[in-house]
This record gives C-alpha cells, structure tokens and sequence, in this order.
C-alpha cells in the first residue's frame, strides 16, 4: 500500500474546495451550466472543470445535482454535436442563507 503524500493531500483539498466553490455558482445560476462556462468562470481549462463537475456529481453531502446531454447543431459545420448541462438542484446550507 502506497503512502499518501502531502502534495496529493493539497490537492485533494483543492479539488473540493473548487467543487464546493462551483456546485454554489451553478446553484446561484438557476439554470443549466456547461463545464466550458465554469471553466471561464473560474479561469480553468475545460478538462479541469469536467473533473471538477465529476466531483460534484460524486458528493455525498446531500448535494443534489443532474447532467444530462442535449443534441446542437455546430454553427461552423452545421453538424449534430452533443452538449452536457449541469444543474445544481439542492445545496445543503444554502436555504436558509441570503442572496
């Protein structure tokens, strides 16, 4: 069994806390988010932010949330694409906290 480091600790904490600091954005946001406008949101690459939305999605503090997929036409190549939406339903703690 392998130790763990504290540089895999560090970023582990980061990961959540990113997570946390997202799943409130798109929970204030009221409407389905993709991983490109939390990456802008937060100045991360889009491959970080599908992690980030992946850790949500995998919370286990009541957080409830949904991706689901939509079909889009590319507007430079008139092609079918899918596109994921992210939507936060429920965030423990957030019912009761103002604006």
């Amino acid at each position: 069994m392998q130790k763990t480091t504290r540089r895999q600790v560090s970023a582990a904490h980061d990961m959540d806390l990113l997570a946390s600091r997202a799943a409130l954005w798109a929970y204030r946001e009221q409407r389905p988010v993709t991983a490109a406008e939390i990456a802008a949101h937060f100045n991360l690459p889009v491959h970080t932010a599908r992690r980030v939305i992946h850790a949500i999605l995998h919370r286990v503090d009541g957080t409830r949330c949904t991706l689901e997929m939509h079909t889009t036409l590319n507007p430079d190549t008139g092609q079918k694409r899918p596109l994921k939406y992210f939507t936060v339903h429920y965030l423990p703690g957030e019912e009761n906290r103002p604006g």
